[in-house]
């Protein structure tokens, strides 16, 4: 992750508002528009995470990792609804199941050789083999305790 530039220089480039969430432009011809276009912002010709701005020049920390959403809604950058996570805490937390699931549960699938269903996990690029079980609840259970246990 490209390092942003200091929380000074953010301040002078942006109008934050920690309670009210929102990330103004502090100059220019765009002074007090939304700074904000899906969750990006321009600084310097780079494309940069509103979140991880606000954070930066709401707490003067550079964020050490990825900043996310707690109540899931990316247009909400009041400081106390941003948390850094782990990358992989993230992606777990805001991974869709993909359309080609049959189960729709993310990490359970039919072993169609054994008969048995199967739970995995990836974690940090490595695949957990959870188990084999004889029903669908049994292997959704067992993937959610291995999110539990692993992210959170």
């Amino acid at each position: 992750m490209r390092e942003l530039p200091s929380a000074e220089v953010l301040t002078a480039l942006f109008d934050y508002d920690l309670k009210a969430g929102t990330l103004l432009f502090a100059w220019g011809v765009k002074r007090g528009q939304n700074a904000v276009h899906d969750n990006v912002i321009q600084i310097l010709g780079t494309s940069v995470s509103a979140a991880r701005v606000a954070w930066k020049i709401g707490t003067g920390f550079e964020p050490t990792s990825t900043v996310v959403f707690r109540d899931g809604d990316h247009e909400n950058l009041r400081l106390d609804n941003l948390v850094c996570e782990a990358p992989s805490k993230a992606a777990i937390r805001y991974k869709t199941v993909p359309i080609s699931s049959s189960t729709g549960v993310r990490g359970v699938s039919w072993h169609a050789q054994r008969k048995r269903w199967r739970a995995r996990i990836f974690v940090d690029g490595q695949q957990i083999s959870l188990g084999m079980f004889d029903n669908f609840e049994q292997a959704v259970a067992a993937r959610y305790s291995a999110e539990v246990a692993y992210f959170r």
